[in-house]
C-alpha cells in the first residue's frame, strides 16, 4: 500500500499535475467584491455542484434566469484535466455551481515520464564470529588463518542473509497526448430579487441605431421575479423608471434601490423599437 501511494505521488509530481489550470487561468468578474458579504447572495454550500455544459450561450441564459450571478471563469488549453480541480476552485471562490466545457483540439507528442519499480536484493554474509574470545582463545583479526581453523573445528559455518529493497527508475518515452480547450463558469446563487432584471449597457451599435446614449438592455429576467410577473422580456430596453431617466446600469440601480423598494414603479421600455410601459411591484430586500 505504501509503495503504491509513493508511486502515485511521484507520478503526480513528475507530470506537473500539482498545478491547477482552473486556478491559474481564473478571471474574477466581481471586480474584487466579497461574495460572502453581498446581501443579494445566498451563502455558498460546503460542496459546490459541477455540471457538464452543453451550449454555452443557452446555459448562461438559463443560469441568469434561475437567479445565479456569474462570479468568474477559466479558459485554457491543455491535456485532460479532472473535474476535481474545477470543484477546488469553486470552493475557493465560494461558488454554488460550476459549469465545465471541453472540446478536443489536437494531439501532440510529449515526453512522458514512466516510473518503474525496481527490486534489488542485497546479500550479507554472517560467518558467526561475534568478536568474543572463544574458550579463552583470542582468534585475533578475521583474516587470521587460526580463526578459520577454529571455526571449522568447532562447527561454526558462515550464513547468508538477504534484504530486499525497492527503488524507482524513471524513463521518458514519447507519448501521444490529446489536447482540449477548457472553459468553466463559476456561479453564486442570488437571493430572491426585488426586481429581477439582469441588465447590460447599450453597445455602440445600439446607441447609434437608437440615436441615444441612454438606456439599458435586459439580458435576462429571473423566473418568478416581479419583472417576470410584469411580462418584461429579454431584449427590452429600459429608458425610464417613473419620471427618472435611465442612463446606464449604475443609474438604474440607484433609482430602484433603495428608493422604490416595496412600491409600485412604472418602467418605460422600447420593445422592437416600439415604446411601452410596464407597472412593476418592486420587492423588499431583507
Amino acid at each position: 500500500m505504501i509503495k503504491n501511494i509513493l508511486l502515485a505521488s511521484l507520478v503526480l509530481f513528475l507530470t506537473g499535475c500539482a498545478t491547477n489550470p482552473y486556478q491559474e487561468f481564473y478571471t474574477d468578474t466581481t471586480n474584487g467584491r466579497n461574495i460572502l458579504a453581498a446581501s443579494y447572495i445566498v451563502p455558498p454550500p460546503k460542496q459546490p455542484q459541477l455540471f457538464r455544459g452543453t451550449v454555452q450561450d443557452a446555459d448562461t441564459q438559463k443560469m441568469l434566469e434561475d437567479g445565479y450571478f456569474l462570479i468568474g471563469y477559466s479558459q485554457f488549453n491543455t491535456s485532460a484535466v479532472q473535474n476535481a480541480y474545477a470543484l477546488d476552485v469553486a470552493r475557493k471562490v465560494h461558488a454554488a455551481k460550476v459549469l465545465v466545457y471541453s472540446r478536443y483540439t489536437n494531439t501532440v507528442t510529449e515526453m512522458v515520464p514512466t516510473i518503474t519499480p525496481v527490486t534489488k536484493t542485497i546479500e550479507r554474509v554472517n560467518d558467526g564470529y561475534t568478536g568474543i574470545p572463544r574458550s579463552g582463545f583470542d582468534p585475533g583479526p578475521r583474516n587470521d588463518r587460526r580463526t578459520d581453523d577454529w571455526d571449522r573445528a568447532n562447527g561454526i559455518a558462515p550464513s547468508v542473509s538477504t534484504t530486499t529493497i525497492t527503488e524507482f527508475d524513471t524513463t521518458y518515452v514519447p507519448t501521444a497526448v490529446n489536447q482540449y480547450d477548457y472553459y468553466a463558469t463559476f456561479w453564486a446563487q442570488g437571493r430572491p430579487p426585488i426586481l429581477g432584471i439582469r441588465p447590460r449597457n447599450l453597445s455602440p451599435e445600439e446607441r447609434q441605431a437608437l440615436a441615444t446614449n441612454k438606456g439599458i438592455v435586459v439580458m435576462a429576467v429571473v423566473t418568478g421575479s416581479p419583472a417576470f410577473q410584469a411580462d418584461i422580456f429579454k431584449g427590452d430596453i429600459v429608458t425610464r423608471v417613473n419620471d427618472q431617466e435611465v442612463i446606464d446600469i449604475k443609474s438604474f440601480y440607484h433609482t430602484i434601490v433603495p428608493p422604490l423598494q416595496g412600491r409600485l414603479a412604472t418602467l418605460t421600455l422600447l420593445r422592437n423599437g416600439q415604446p411601452l410601459t410596464k407597472d412593476v411591484q418592486i420587492g423588499i430586500r431583507e
